[in-house]
């Protein structure tokens, strides 16, 4: 049994493995998790949009860089489409404007490696980070 299908077998949720990864950084951190990004709509259009919410796993602030972070059991490609899609909406995002002036790194952490997707990450300029629960 691999790491991944055992942890899945454990019910390793993708919010475990961001805590648990979370847990391993300064402790100074005080990350935002579940963070809607992009602008938001008109009250009366709200109920529309519901579904068009993006919501970023983890964004934290440390020294003086902006993080963003998404997790994944399996190594997905399109984790890196999404961290991407996510530094765009965060732009727009009112709540994070006055951060903007920070450099942004971003960060896609999952429980085993996919040489091909830690290259299309790496291309992307996206850190990929295999973490081991403990």
């Amino acid at each position: 049994m691999t790491d991944v299908e055992e942890y899945l077998a454990k019910k390793v949720t993708e919010t475990m493995l961001l805590n648990a990864w979370l847990r391993t950084r300064s402790p100074d951190i005080m990350p935002w998790k579940r963070v809607r990004v992009g602008v938001d709509v008109d009250y009366k259009k709200k109920e529309a949009y519901k579904v068009l919410k993006r919501y970023v796993d983890c964004i934290f602030i440390e020294k003086d860089i902006l993080y963003i972070v998404e997790a994944k059991l399996k190594p997905k490609a399109d984790a890196i489409g999404q961290l991407e899609f996510y530094e765009k909406l965060l732009l727009e995002t009112p709540e994070f404007r006055k951060f903007m002036d920070l450099p942004i790194k971003k960060i896609f952490i999952t429980l085993q490696d996919d040489a091909s997707v830690r290259e299309f990450a790496v291309s992307k300029q996206i850190e990929m980070i295999v973490f081991k629960m403990p």
